[in-house]
């Protein structure tokens, strides 16, 4: 059915002048398409205000009004009317996640060396400051610093090929280290930590994921 012959139908009905036929389109057209029942509707308002016949260009400006609010908008249609400011729009928009979004992986703080000893080498100082003497490197061992915001505890750590690594939460946990000794045991090639208070954890090898100390 043309515009014309709808808005046909329309205007009979208004005018009572419909047909049993063209009655029974009208109520089939009012229940199954949604256009026009907006039009029936549209057309009443217009005719309630102007009811000149002369009133064509009004109701051809209404009905394209009309078209065009329905006209559903896509991200498409941006994007082609306004490439540059989409454009700009997607680069704050990853800048944004990179300054805000929390670190998802670790990162590396910092690599060092630090002095391995004996595991069975050297006795307490009786003050208890410092080491005893007598109680001299054997070597170094590196270690790696890795920053890890999702750490649930102040530091971890993984021994694994002849590396330690430790996870902290804050770059200032890196002088965790600092009063605690790395003691190797040549017979078992095992490492452990020496606390000041003499108390050694023994670190676990090659662990599939970062331990507590």
């Amino acid at each position: 059915m043309t515009p014309a012959q709808r808005r046909q139908l329309i205007e009979k009905r208004q005018q009572g002048a419909l047909t049993d036929e063209e009655s029974q389109q009208f109520l089939e057209l009012l229940g199954t398409d949604p256009s026009f029942y907006d039009d029936y509707t549209l057309h009443t308002l217009v005719a309630d205000v102007v009811r000149e016949d002369s009133d064509q260009q009004l109701w051809e400006a209404a009905g394209r009004a009309r078209a065009r609010a329905r006209r559903r908008t896509t991200i498409f249609d941006l994007v082609r009317r306004y490439p540059y400011a989409m454009a700009a729009c997607i680069a704050l928009l990853l800048v944004g996640t990179w300054l805000l979004w929390p670190d998802r992986e670790p990162q590396l703080v910092k690599t060092e060396t630090n002095f391995l000893f004996r595991a069975d080498g050297g006795t307490g100082p009786k003050s208890g400051l410092g080491y005893a003497g007598g109680d001299l490197p054997i070597g170094k061992l590196p270690v790696k610093w890795l920053k890890d915001r999702k750490l649930k505890t102040t530091a971890a750590y993984r021994y694994c090929q002849d590396t330690l690594t430790i996870f902290v939460q804050n770059t200032s946990d890196t002088l965790y280290l600092q009063n605690n000794r790395l003691r190797y045991n040549s017979d078992s090639r095992s490492l452990s930590i020496e606390r000041p208070d003499h108390s050694v954890t023994l670190l676990n090898e090659c662990t599939p994921t970062p331990q507590p100390f």
